[in-house]
């Protein structure tokens, strides 16, 4: 089972906006993109396309909020963070306003979109803003609860997720605390921490390593901010290789949030972070583009044997 992520947001919204109307959806020029052509047409009230003005979106969005509006805005992630950040600092955290920002297609999920729309930094600059919240659903419940979340308590929210099919990791009954990690897999040889659409290329890397004769633990950190402090001491106790995959550079991420945690104790733990280093995007489909970036499951497996093998 599964479901498309950008059905999950358009079907939700339509929830919200169907019995509130202070529910306002805002795209910026991608309705088709988005899917949501049929809430635009459903509630021509509550829905505006600001056209290809990004900046100007996130402005109105956060001046919105102060008439008790909740906005949900969605672009792009190079145009929903590297574009309007000084709209994100100054309208958004700044001036404590209320939004909840869904960046679709995030690092290799541009695909044919090529470097232009392809954004390798966008966890690194949303938490400079103080009090932000940032997630990285991996699924239609994960990203479901998310957008609830900020429906019932409107803050400054921040999601990374394809608009693309994404396969079930949890089931509806699942209950999701933001600040708090799920282990979804338990194993006695390693850890892995990872996030978003790399939970599930890091399970399917889990599998080839059981093939060879190793049980890996896996970590959803689907929330970034805020994280989950104790999880990351429980498994450096417990672990002393860490492995962290992440669709994202290797500054300012994850990776970082993890290495920063650990290194604030008498660690001896080492850590191989397998994410994007020193590049930019590149026109391509999703395979090619996972290969290209070693972010594919006989990439990241290999990546773990090399590096986070006991001995």
């Amino acid at each position: 089972m599964g479901k498309e992520m950008r059905d999950v947001y358009q079907e939700t919204l339509a929830e919200f906006m169907e019995k509130d109307g202070r529910v306002v959806m805002m795209d910026a020029d991608l309705v088709g993109a988005s899917g949501s052509l049929m809430n635009f047409k459903k509630f021509p009230t509550q829905t505006i396309n600001a056209g290809i003005s990004e900046a100007n979106m996130m402005s109105s969005a956060a001046g919105m909020s102060l008439t008790g509006i909740k906005p949900f805005v969605h672009t792009f992630v190079p145009f929903a963070t590297r574009r309007t950040y000084d709209q994100l600092y100054m309208s958004g955290m700044y001036s404590k306003n209320s939004l909840h920002i869904y960046g679709s297609e995030p690092g290799i999920w541009a695909q044919f979109n090529g470097g232009t729309h392809t954004s390798f930094e966008d966890l690194a600059l949303m938490r400079f803003l103080p009090g932000v919240i940032i997630t990285a659903p991996c699924d239609q419940h994960q990203f479901r609860f998310i957008l609830h979340e900020y429906y019932n308590n409107p803050k400054m929210y921040y999601t990374r997720a394809t608009r693309k099919f994404q396969e079930d990791i949890y089931d509806e009954n699942t209950q999701f605390k933001l600040g708090q990690w799920h282990i979804i897999r338990e194993g006695k040889d390693g850890v892995i921490f990872t996030m978003g659409e790399m939970v599930h290329e890091t399970l399917a890397a889990t599998e080839l390593l059981k093939e060879k004769g190793y049980e890996l633990t896996v970590v959803d950190a689907f929330s970034i901010a805020p994280y989950d402090s104790e999880m990351i001491h429980k498994m450096a106790m417990k672990f002393k290789n860490i492995m962290v995959v992440e669709n994202h550079n290797h500054i300012g991420g994850l990776g970082d949030i993890i290495a920063h945690e650990i290194t604030t104790t008498d660690s001896s733990n080492k850590i191989y972070h397998q994410s994007i280093k020193g590049k930019t995007g590149e026109v391509g489909d999703y395979n090619y583009l996972r290969n290209r970036f070693g972010l594919d499951p006989d990439s990241i497996a290999n990546a773990w044997l090399e590096n986070c093998l006991n001995t």
